[in-house]
């Protein structure tokens, strides 16, 4: 089923859904813009906590270009995702990664988890190995993120009682709320339409998976993996991330003059960094 873009996006891109394991998923699909499309590597892009698909349309059309296909999905019950109460665990949104192959007809892909959706990406690949011909992790790392122990579980307990929309209202009504997140007061924006069309209780799992996280690091051994941050991301100690890296013996980037979120600080530079990374093992 076809959606409504929540974003501009150029010809060669269209979004839609697919059935995987049993909850509609919304995909933002970008063609490749040269080369010969049915031959073109695929990467997936998985978004980070109370994201989307859309972080990485800014990138989108510049991997296109190099000759990808990029696809992107909203985790179920986020964003333009079907809600599953009850099944928003890691488990589960890392066979959703592996379960849009499926229905897409895909074989291994480039996989790129960034933020909370490179926990998902790590899960994926610890348990689907065979379906990944590389790990990039942007801005994440093993276990848990800075200070997820404290601003991450007030928006936890926060969450708990209200759905997205009472949230995104209190915060609004509430200037001094407390909570890590500024909402937009324009309803209309992606920003605050993706956040009220989110299930709470997907935000409540992610919450609380990216506080009580594995470090699945020594599982990740012998799988080509690309360790991608910002200079000055404050999200994931970079230390942290660059262990990982370094302890499964992957490559190493820093893209300089971004923070959390080169793919849309830095799109240009972090979308030169990812081809030449993936084109280097055609």
């Amino acid at each position: 089923m076809n959606l409504e873009p929540l974003v501009d996006l150029p010809s060669n891109a269209r979004t839609y859904t697919v059935n995987v394991n049993g909850a509609e998923l919304a995909l933002l699909d970008y063609a490749p813009t040269v080369g010969d499309a049915d031959e073109a590597p695929v990467v997936q892009l998985v978004h980070g906590f109370t994201g989307s698909k859309e972080d990485f349309s800014l990138i989108g059309p510049l991997l296109a270009a190099a000759g990808f296909r990029v696809i992107a999905h909203d985790h179920r019950g986020n964003n333009q995702s079907a809600h599953t109460p009850g099944h928003y665990d890691l488990a589960q949104l890392a066979d959703d990664v592996v379960g849009i192959h499926d229905a897409l007809g895909l074989k291994a892909v480039h996989l790129l988890g960034h933020s909370f959706g490179g926990l998902v990406a790590q899960a994926t690949a610890v348990r689907h190995p065979f379906r990944l011909r590389s790990l990039t992790l942007m801005c994440s790392g093993p276990g848990m993120p800075v200070g997820a122990d404290g601003w991450l579980m007030v928006m936890r307990d926060f969450l708990i009682p209200r759905t997205m929309r009472e949230a995104w209202q209190y915060m609004i009504d509430n200037p001094e709320h407390g909570i890590n997140y500024e909402p937009d007061p324009d309803i209309s924006s992606l920003r605050t339409q993706r956040w009220i069309n989110t299930d709470s209780e997907a935000i409540v799992t992610a919450a609380n998976i990216l506080r009580y996280a594995d470090d699945v690091t020594a599982q990740l051994a012998g799988l080509r993996v690309h360790v991608v941050y910002g200079e000055f991301d404050d999200a994931w100690a970079i230390d942290e991330q660059i262990r990982l890296g370094t302890t499964v013996g992957g490559v190493i980037t820093m893209i300089p003059d971004a923070g959390h979120c080169p793919n849309e600080e830095r799109p240009e530079a972090t979308a030169a960094v990812l081809s030449g990374y993936w084109k280097s093992m055609r």
